[in-house]
């Protein structure tokens, strides 16, 4: 029999390794601890009572202590190799879940929690699970490179992180651009995924009749010529968060975000990316 550590669950099947519930590895029931209390009585005016044994409900773990949420933490940031790129990331939380979080275009681990709301998104997270925060390679804190990356190699860099912050299975939230990554990273090692989700992810970032709803060739000619001339302002503050688009502290925050994110050459490589993973032909489909 076997034992879930987490939520203390007991499974007869010998051959499963992984909680139904949470995705924690399950471990040999044999192997926790027990200890036996017996107390001495006083027979003329007790009843011997019986041996207890109690089973300990979680035996002492050797892994490196989880941070706590609290209001102002900004987890430290690390780094994990990727073939020979360096992967910036943060964990945060202690939930009984991993939670790898895939984010979109461009980012910045660090200064992504001066933004409130920003920083709220990632504390709600980690209210339920270990959060695993990463910069995609070429973006914040993480290598750059001004050579065109494939999906399958920004894809690995999931692996790299999930490798060294030792997590065997996990759930996979795809962000915007960061969703194909995710949904690649599922189809690709099913056994070290327990769930994904995905937010805002679109198939293509090209027109086409089957499509509708993506840019025309020209607006996507557009927003390549908008990093070109206009990067180092709030651009696409209007389309990407129009609630906040007249507010002038977002506004600065924005700007300074992507600026810290990416350089202009890189955020344009990166954003042709995006545009040629999502036109590349489907091997098996029709």
């Amino acid at each position: 029999m076997k034992h879930c550590p987490v939520c203390h669950q007991t499974y007869t099947e010998e051959s499963m390794k992984f909680c139904r519930s949470d995705g924690a590895i399950l471990e040999p029931l044999e192997t926790l601890p027990t200890d036996i209390l017996t107390q001495r009585f006083d027979s003329a005016i007790q009843s011997p009572p019986s041996a207890q044994t109690i089973r300990m409900a979680e035996p002492l773990s050797t892994e490196t202590p989880r941070q706590r949420i609290t209001a102002d933490l900004k987890p430290e940031t690390r780094y994990a190799k990727s073939g020979d790129i360096n992967i910036a990331y943060q964990v945060l939380g202690s939930g009984p879940v991993d939670l790898i979080y895939v984010p979109g275009w461009v980012t910045h681990l660090e200064y992504g929690w001066e933004e409130p709301s920003l920083a709220r998104f990632y504390r709600k997270l980690a209210s339920f699970s270990r959060l695993i925060l990463f910069d995609k390679r070429g973006t914040g804190l993480s290598d750059q490179s001004t050579n065109l990356p494939t999906l399958e190699q920004r894809m690995d860099d999931v692996r790299a992180v999930m490798q060294a912050v030792g997590s065997e299975r996990a759930v996979v939230f795809g962000m915007s651009e960061g969703g194909n990554m995710a949904m690649l990273f599922a189809a690709t090692y099913p056994e070290r995924t327990i769930a994904l989700i995905t937010f805002g992810v679109f198939a293509k970032r090209i027109y086409d009749p089957e499509y509708p709803w993506a840019p025309t060739p020209e607006e996507r000619q557009n927003f390549y010529d908008a990093i070109e001339h206009e990067w180092g302002g709030p651009l696409g503050v209007e389309d990407l968060a129009p609630s906040m688009a007249n507010d002038e502290r977002f506004r600065n925050w924005w700007a300074s975000y992507q600026r810290r994110s990416a350089s202009p050459r890189a955020a344009l490589t990166l954003g042709k990316v995006e545009h040629i993973d999502r036109r590349a032909p489907c091997s098996g489909c029709d």
